[in-house]
């Protein structure tokens, strides 16, 4: 992992869990990045290394925030994505949308196990999440709370806002 960009350390584990990103080469910033997942231990020992996307030079993925569900021992992850294994086929509804970032919320065991991943996206808006800020997730109870900064309709099967 090239840089780490929040980081969660429950109570009661004796590891870190932490998300940013990585390139191909850790000394050249120039090559691929990826969004990137680790779980290293009180150590120092990596457990776990998870890296997701496509590498692309102009709109690379990044994990932007992490949070912990300690009812369910869950690791929640923000990721801000643009590689089109990571999000929908917009070629059927939308021109401009694969120019844009899409949210990935993906939820993991504590073992690193991957439950689910949720895409979150402003449909035929063709406007980007814009996860400028890192440490943007935060569990209340059951809830999640995202801190963004896009400027357009969002829609959701629960909320419906301008």
């Amino acid at each position: 992992m090239t840089d780490i960009l929040d980081y969660v350390q429950p109570v009661g584990y004796n590891s870190l869990f932490v998300c940013g990103f990585a390139f191909d080469d850790a000394e050249n910033e120039g090559t691929k990045k990826y969004a990137a997942f680790m779980k290293v231990t009180s150590n120092g020992r990596v457990e776990q290394f998870y890296r997701w996307g496509q590498g692309l030079d102009n709109q690379p993925d990044n994990c932007r925030s992490i949070a912990f569900d300690y009812n369910k021992r869950e690791i929640i992850l923000l990721l801000e994505v643009t590689s089109e294994n990571l999000r929908p086929d917009y070629s059927s509804y939308s021109t401009y949308s694969s120019l844009n970032s899409d949210t990935l919320l993906v939820r993991l065991q504590d073992n690193g196990e991957i439950i689910k991943g949720y895409n979150i996206n402003f449909d035929t808006a063709s406007v980007s999440m814009n996860l400028v800020k890192v440490q943007c997730l935060f569990l209340i109870t059951t809830m999640f709370l995202l801190d963004n900064r896009s400027v357009s309709k969002l829609d959701t099967r629960i909320r419906h806002m301008t």
